[in-house]
C-alpha cells in the first residue's frame, strides 16, 4: 500500500472482529482505515473478547464496541442494526472458519453476522485460521457461497501459523485488506446518516407534543421494594430489589398529573402524591382494605367509599394474584389494586351515554337512509320489469328491460329480455312454417290439378263419343293412363318426403359392398338409357371387397332419382357416368352427365320441394319436383352432404360420402 492519501475521508467503516488468534492484528488495521480518513466502528463475537479487550478498540475507535447482539445505543437503537444502515462498507478481518459457515447459511448468532445480514453495502471478509481447516471442502464452500453473496474475499497467505506450522491460512497483509475496502466502495455516493431510521423518543415533560397531564385524575398504585414468599414457616424465597424501577415508575406516572401511592411488598404505604411524607405512617396497611378482603372470595373485589386522605369518593378495584407475600391473615396472597375519583366515573359513564345515544341515533338514521335506498333500488327496477312485461303481454315483443345491475333483479331483466327474444324468434319461425306450409299446399294443389284436370279430360272426351273412335281412343287412354302414373309418382314421393320430415321414415344402417349396390342400380337403368341413346357407364376405383354404412333401400331410392334425372335431362348420345372414389376414408359416390348444366343461380335452390328449372321440360319427362328434395333428407340423415358441380352446355354432377 503506498503512502496514505485519505482515500477514505467521510466514509464510514464497520470493522467486524471474530475470535481468531490473529484478532491482534485488528488493532493495527484499524488504526490504517483511520490513517486513510474513515470512521471506523467495531463489531466483535464474544470469542473475540477473549483474544482482545473493548477497551482498547473503543479508545481507539471513539465508538463503543457492539459484541452484545442485544445491546441498544444511547438513542435507542439496536447497536449493530445502526451500525449496518451507517457504514458504508463491512471489514470482517479476521473471520474463523465457525463465522464463514454461520454467514454462508444465514446464521445470525453475533453482532458481525446479523449486521451483514441487514446491510446492502459492500462487504470484505478476511479469513484466518489453520491451513488445514481453509483447504476444507466445508471451508471452501463456504467462501464459495459468500463470493455468490457478492462479498469480496481476501484470501489468506502462506506462513507461520499459530501452531507453529507453516501453511496456507494466515491472515492476508493489512494493506491488502484495506485496498480491498477501499476498492469495495470506490465511485459510491459518501453515504449520510437519515435520522428517520431512528426510533421514535418519547418528548419530555417540557417540550412540545408531550400532555403533562394525561393521567390527571388517575390514581396509581405501585409496588417497589424486596419480595419474600414463604416456603415453610421457617423458609422462604425472596428477592434483594432495591425499588428503584417502581420509584421512577411512581415519579413518571407523578410528573403525567395522577396520583400515585407507593406500596411496599408487604401492603405498607412508602409514599402518596397527595399524603404528606409525615402523614404517611398515619395510613394503614392496603392489604386490609374492603375490597383486598373482597377479592378473597372473588375474582375481583370493589369497594365505593369516601377517600380520608384525600377527602374524595373513589371506587376501588383489587385483583388477587399468585405472587403474595407471607402473611397468615392474608392466606399467602398478593393483590394489585386500583383506583378512580368517582366524579371521572360519573363523567366518564355520561360520556360514554352521550356517545351511545349519539351512535345510535346516526344509526338509526343511516339504516333508515340504507333502507329507503335499498327499497327504492328494488322497486324501482322491479316496477319497471312489471310495466315492460305488461306491455309485451299487450304484443309489444320491441321492448326490452334495461339492465343496469348484476344482481337477482338484473337476472330477472335478463331473464325477461332471453324470453322476449325467444318468443319473437319462435313467432318469426311460426310465420316461416307457415309461409312454408302454404307454399306447399299452394304447390301440391297445383301438382295435382294438373294430372287431374287432364286426366278428367280425356275422360270427358272418351264419355262424348271418343271411346268409340278408333283413331283416338286408344290414344287418349295411354295419356289418361301417363297422368294417372304420374299422380301415383306424386302421391309416393309426398308421402315420402311427409314421413322423412316428421321423422317416421326409419333408416335401417348396416354394412353392404358397394360394388355390388351399384352395378345393381346401374343395370336398372340401362334400358331407359338405350332407350333415349345415351351411354351408361360405372366406374369403380374402390375396390371390389369394400364396404359402405348406410340404409341400403334409401340408397336405391337416391341413385335412382339422380341417375333418372341424369338420362331424362340429358342430350341425345350424352353419357351418364356413375362412379367412385375413396376420400378421407370415406367413399364417394358420384352420378355425372353430360347435360344441358344448371345456372348458378339455381344450384342454390334446386333441392327446394317443387323447385324446378324449366318447369314444362320436367313436367314433359315425369318430374314431380320433390326427388332432389328426397334425395338431400337421406343423404342428411346418413351424416353427409350432396354436393353439386355443374358448367352450363357441359353438364352436371352430383356426389357425396358414405362411411366405410
Amino acid at each position: 500500500m503506498t503512502e496514505s492519501t485519505e482515500r477514505l475521508r467521510g466514509r464510514r467503516i464497520a470493522l467486524g472482529i471474530t475470535g481468531s488468534i490473529a484478532a491482534y492484528k485488528a488493532v493495527e488495521l484499524l488504526r490504517m482505515f483511520q490513517k486513510e480518513g474513515a470512521d471506523v466502528r467495531v463489531l466483535m463475537t464474544t470469542s473475540a473478547v477473549e483474544f482482545i479487550g473493548p477497551l482498547t478498540l473503543e479508545t481507539l475507535s471513539r465508538h463503543p464496541v457492539d459484541s452484545d447482539v442485544l445491546s441498544l445505543q444511547g438513542d435507542g437503537r439496536i447497536g449493530h442494526i445502526a451500525a449496518a444502515h451507517d457504514v458504508e462498507a463491512v471489514v470482517v478481518a479476521p473471520a474463523t472458519a465457525h463465522w464463514l459457515g454461520a454467514m454462508a447459511n444465514g446464521l445470525a448468532g453475533d453482532t458481525i453476522t446479523a449486521a451483514c445480514m441487514a446491510t446492502s453495502v459492500p462487504v470484505v471478509v478476511a479469513p484466518a485460521m489453520d491451513g488445514g481447516m481453509y483447504a476444507h471442502p466445508a471451508t471452501q464452500a463456504n467462501v464459495a457461497r459468500l463470493r455468490e453473496f457478492g462479498y469480496r474475499i481476501v484470501d489468506p497467505e502462506p506462513g507461520v501459523l499459530a501452531s507453529g506450522m507453516i501453511g496456507h491460512g494466515r491472515l492476508a497483509a493489512l494493506e491488502r485488506i484495506v485496498d480491498a475496502a477501499i476498492d469495495a466502495i470506490a465511485g459510491r455516493s459518501i453515504r449520510k446518516p437519515d435520522p428517520a431510521d431512528r426510533p421514535p423518543r418519547l418528548p419530555d415533560a417540557d417540550e412540545p407534543g408531550r400532555d403533562a397531564d394525561d393521567l390527571a385524575g388517575r390514581h396509581v398504585v405501585v409496588t417497589a421494594g424486596g419480595t419474600v414468599e414463604a416456603i415453610d414457616p421457617v423458609r422462604f424465597i425472596g428477592n434483594r430489589s432495591t425499588g428503584t424501577m417502581g420509584v421512577a415508575v411512581c415519579e413518571a406516572a407523578r410528573d403525567r398529573g395522577a396520583r400515585v401511592t407507593l406500596v411496599a411488598a408487604d401492603g405498607t404505604v412508602v409514599a402518596d402524591s397527595d399524603v404528606p411524607f409525615e402523614r404517611l405512617s398515619t395510613l394503614e396497611n392496603h392489604l386490609l382494605r374492603p375490597e383486598v378482603q373482597d377479592a378473597l372470595s372473588k375474582p375481583i373485589g370493589t369497594n365505593v367509599r369516601r377517600s380520608a386522605t384525600v377527602g374524595r369518593d373513589f371506587l376501588y378495584v383489587a385483583k388477587q394474584y399468585r405472587d403474595s407475600v407471607p402473611s397468615p391473615a392474608m392466606n399467602n396472597v398478593r393483590f394489585i389494586r386500583v383506583s378512580a375519583h368517582m366524579e371521572d366515573m360519573k363523567e366518564n359513564v355520561n360520556d360514554i351515554r352521550w356517545k351511545i345515544l349519539w351512535a345510535g341515533v346516526i344509526t338509526l338514521t343511516l339504516i333508515i337512509g340504507v333502507s329507503i335506498f335499498v327499497s327504492q333500488r328494488i322497486s324501482r327496477p322491479m316496477v319497471a320489469i312489471a310495466e315492460s312485461v305488461e306491455k309485451i303481454r299487450l304484443g309489444d315483443l320491441e321492448k326490452h328491460i334495461e339492465i343496469t345491475t348484476d344482481d337477482e333483479i338484473g337476472h330477472v331483466a335478463r331473464a325477461v329480455n332471453e324470453l322476449v327474444d325467444k318468443l319473437k324468434a319462435d313467432i318469426v319461425e311460426l310465420k316461416k312454417l307457415q309461409r312454408a306450409r302454404s307454399e306447399f299446399l299452394g304447390n301440391v294443389s297445383h301438382e295435382l290439378r294438373t294430372p287431374i284436370f287432364t286426366l278428367q279430360g280425356y275422360l270427358e272426351t272418351l264419355l262424348n263419343g271418343a271411346v268409340d273412335d278408333p283413331a283416338v281412343n286408344r290414344l287418349f287412354i295411354e295419356k289418361a293412363s301417363a297422368h294417372a302414373a304420374r299422380l301415383n309418382v306424386l302421391l309416393n314421393d309426398l308421402i315420402d318426403i311427409s314421413r322423412i320430415e316428421s321423422g317416421e321414415m326409419k333408416m335401417s344402417f348396416r354394412y353392404f359392398r358397394i360394388s355390388e349396390f351399384l352395378e345393381l342400380v346401374v343395370n336398372d337403368f340401362q334400358q331407359a338409357a338405350i332407350q333415349r341413346r345415351i351411354a351408361l357407364r360405372l366406374s369403380m376405383e374402390t375396390g371390389a371387397e369394400i364396404e359402405v354404412f348406410g340404409d341400403k333401400e334409401r340408397l336405391r331410392g337416391v341413385l335412382s332419382n339422380l341417375i333418372d334425372n341424369a338420362i331424362k335431362y340429358n342430350r341425345e348420345g350424352g353419357e351418364v357416368l356413375v362412379s367412385t372414389e375413396l376420400e378421407e376414408g370415406k367413399v364417394r359416390i358420384i352420378v355425372a352427365d353430360t347435360g344441358a348444366g344448371i345456372a348458378e343461380e339455381h344450384l342454390t335452390r334446386i333441392f327446394e320441394r317443387f323447385y324446378r328449372i324449366d318447369k314444362d321440360r320436367s313436367r314433359e319427362v315425369g318430374g314431380t319436383g320433390l326427388g332432389l328434395a328426397i334425395v338431400k333428407h337421406i343423404v342428411d340423415a346418413h351424416g353427409s352432404k350432396v354436393e353439386v358441380r355443374s358448367e352450363v352446355g357441359k353438364g352436371t354432377s352430383f356426389s357425396f360420402m358414405l362411411k366405410t
